[in-house]
């Protein structure tokens, strides 16, 4: 049992080290108000924002002709609001500029003959009489050449997000950065809110004797947006980035002292198995939270969180209800109550925190 273990973990490192696609977003994007005048004229208690979101594709070089799609996929992870334009849109292109000629040419012959024989002397000469007929015909015309897709766009949840899929061709390349833009129409009150990012490479990794294996590579994204000169929605964005990074690593830490601590025999394992909190809970349960639009699972999993993950969880729910609210209209987050998914937990709350607590 200890060598299966020993060979898992040596295949674990080993496929973190052949890592094969890595993407990027940023940590906070800033959000610009358009002011259009014909929206302010028919609905006053609109505005329309701009978010302008670079995404950073990194391939190794082993790969790079493994992958021929990604696609992105952005939308908001609450209070969805609809959008009005996106860039870019589809694009397909061409080698070849201009139109090509085409030329058929079609011929038809018709071949008629007799051949005429002596018997009257031992040799016997022939003679062959033939006639023939032949038509042609030739068409001309000219047509667009065929055009590579090089990216399809279009919307998403309801025409609220909207996805990106991008091609190589000759003249794009898939590595490397790009930016994608979108336009929404929110309340004035809007200072900020959370978005998603989902972003995936697709294609198929070549193997021995010709053979083929399916090439898939995921991740995902939550990001701050704040509007664009609101000093105070932009310090409440650093700080639901401070303490993201946070939780990440208190969780991080958390699951390498399970690890150290597991037993080394088949038998200790199994009677190990739970006593340690938070051994029960999956390795993903930090990014599930992370990236849920719902605060539920925190307290469905309390009771079984160590004291260190509990109380930077919590910070994590708190200053992402203050984002949430931000986003909200003024009568919105003024009536927010217990009853709502959104609500912001009081400090009554929580559980009194531990001065041994990593959380400031």
């Amino acid at each position: 049992m200890q060598v299966l273990l020993l060979m898992f973990s040596v295949g674990h490192i080993s496929a973190q080290q052949k890592e094969s696609v890595r993407f990027d977003v940023p940590a906070i994007v800033e959000a610009c108000d358009l002011h259009p005048a014909e929206i302010a004229q028919a609905n006053p208690d609109e505005r329309m924002i701009s978010i302008v979101l670079p995404i950073s594709c990194w391939i190794s070089p082993e790969d790079r002709d493994a992958y021929t799609e990604f696609r992105f996929d952005v939308h908001w992870n609450r209070s969805v609001y609809p959008l009005v334009d996106y860039s870019p849109r589809t694009l397909m292109q061409s080698n070849i500029n201009g139109v090509v000629a085409v030329e058929h040419q079609f011929e038809k012959s018709l071949k008629a003959g007799v051949d005429a024989k002596s018997t009257i002397v031992e040799i016997q000469p022939s003679a062959r009489i033939e006639a023939g007929l032949r038509n042609s015909d030739t068409t001309r015309y000219e047509e667009i050449p065929q055009h590579e897709m090089l990216v399809a766009s279009g919307t998403i949840q309801r025409g609220t997000g909207a996805f990106f899929r991008y091609h190589p061709s000759r003249q794009f390349a898939l590595e490397g950065g790009r930016e994608v833009a979108l336009t929404y129409r929110v309340p004035t009150s809007w200072r900020g809110g959370i978005m998603r990012i989902v972003c995936q490479a697709d294609g198929h990794r070549k193997m021995f004797a010709g053979f083929t294996e399916p090439a898939n590579v995921s991740a995902a994204f939550v990001m701050p947006v704040y509007l664009k000169g609101d000093g105070g929605a932009r310090n409440i964005a650093a700080e639901y980035v401070r303490t993201e990074q946070q939780l990440r690593a208190v969780w991080t830490e958390h699951l390498r002292s399970v690890e150290d601590s597991k037993p080394k025999t088949l038998l200790a394992h199994f009677q190990f198995r739970g006593t340690q909190p938070g051994s029960g809970l999956p390795e993903s349960w930090v990014s599930d939270l992370i990236q849920s639009p719902l605060d539920d699972q925190l307290e469905r999993d309390r009771r079984q969180l160590p004291a260190s993950v509990r109380m930077a969880a919590e910070d994590l729910v708190a200053i992402r209800q203050k984002l949430v609210q931000l986003s909200l209209p003024v009568a919105d987050a003024s009536t927010l109550n217990g009853e709502s998914p959104f609500r912001v937990p009081t400090q009554s709350a929580w559980h009194t925190k531990s001065p041994t607590s990593v959380v400031e």
